[in-house]
């Protein structure tokens, strides 16, 4: 079974993913349970994560700081 840990970046998450072509994993923190992720959660966090990076970057050039 694949695993991943709770600090793992999500990145790693998307390619562990897509790279083992499984849809949902189980997160474990040790011999604990977490939490099960899938696909879509990677895919939300990661698109989450670029709109607040876009966000910044228009403050930035627009000069709103």
């Amino acid at each position: 079974m694949y695993t991943v840990k709770p600090d793992t970046p999500v990145e790693d998450c998307m390619v562990f993913i897509t790279g083992k072509r499984i849809r949902h994993v189980p997160v474990f923190d040790g011999d604990q349970y977490v939490r099960l992720i899938s696909i879509g959660d990677v895919v939300k966090s990661t698109i989450s994560q670029k709109d607040m990076r876009i966000e910044h970057l228009r403050n930035f050039i627009g000069g709103t700081y």
